[in-house]
């Protein structure tokens, strides 16, 4: 089964530095707190499709917010009982959505935006 966060033989002791990569922080983090977030990330990782996963995870390394974002989504329809094809061709448009979310007659695309927009490249915080 392909993980999202692999053990590995690094560790971090305590909190991550204002500069530090997300994702490498959540793999290597042995603190306790960071550990739960992982084993949960882990578990709906491993609900995405199969053959998504590398692209996924790819995209994790570099953009970790927009990717925990897709992965939340996901998870989501899938615990309300919805099916979900992952970056569907649509008719008459070169365009792909993130998912196309179905459940019985109801039937609908959904492109992810980063709930924090642009102000992940801006910053949150000012000094």
């Amino acid at each position: 089964m392909e993980l999202l966060f692999n053990k590995t033989l690094d560790d971090i002791q305590g909190p991550a530095s204002h500069n530090h990569n997300a994702f490498e922080y959540y793999e290597k983090s042995n603190r306790k707190d960071i550990q739960i977030i992982r084993e949960l990330l882990n578990q709906w990782f491993s609900n995405y499709p199969k053959e998504h996963q590398k692209e996924l995870k790819s995209s994790f390394k570099n953009h970790f917010d927009d990717s925990f974002y897709e992965l939340f989504l996901h998870q989501l329809f899938i615990e309300l009982g919805y099916n979900i094809e992952i970056h569907p061709k649509l008719n008459n448009s070169h365009k792909r959505p993130d998912f196309l979310i179905k459940k019985g007659i109801k039937k609908f695309t959904l492109k992810r935006k980063s709930p924090l927009g642009n102000q992940t490249k801006k910053g949150l915080l000012k000094e």
